[in-house]
């Protein structure tokens, strides 16, 4: 059922698709803002991702574009399943639930159980990159995928620094930090 909800979830989202489980409308799977660390000001600790590029290739192929949303997931075992970042092209889901990407520059070597691999998702629309043969994943070309993660990493400092913190509630007038 998750994995139906996070594969269509631009689908259902904008209404496109209704999908059913049961009898019952799934609803796209996704991460509420209720769900995300709140700053002091009581604004999820979210960060939109507009206007990143890659560097255009040594063949001067052009540079392709990065869009997409990167948040803090606060407390619970059960957002856990919602670290790691779903990748979609073309509005489609390449990489998600239940194996999202986790570029090594954010998330560090593969395995690791610390508070960014289990707090820090997101969504990344890779339309002007390749898809396998397959349509289950990124054909990463020469270093794109280290590229990749460089350049968001460069983009969300704030937020790997807050999901490293020992989380306390953020609300407004709470004195935490």
């Amino acid at each position: 059922k998750q994995y139906l909800e996070s594969m269509y979830r631009i689908d259902i989202r904008e209404k496109i698709m209704c999908l059913e489980w049961d009898g019952k409308a799934l609803k796209p799977y996704g991460t509420e803002d209720s769900e995300f660390q709140s700053k002091p000001d009581g604004t999820p600790w979210k960060k939109e991702l507009k206007g990143l590029k890659t560097k255009k290739n040594s063949k001067g192929k052009t540079e392709k574009n990065i869009t997409g949303w990167v948040g803090i997931l606060g407390e619970g075992k059960a957002k856990r399943v919602k670290a790691g970042f779903s990748i979609f092209h073309n509005k489609r889901q390449v990489v998600g639930y239940p194996e999202s990407w986790r570029p090594e520059q954010i998330f560090g070597e593969w395995g690791s159980n610390d508070l960014v691999n289990q707090r820090v998702t997101g969504e990344l629309h890779l339309d002007d990159f390749e898809v396998s043969h397959t349509k289950d994943g990124i054909y990463w070309r020469f270093d794109e995928e280290r590229e990749v993660g460089t350049l968001i990493e460069s983009k969300i400092g704030d937020l790997i620094k807050q999901a490293k913190k020992t989380y306390k509630s953020q609300k407004p007038g709470s004195g935490a930090v």
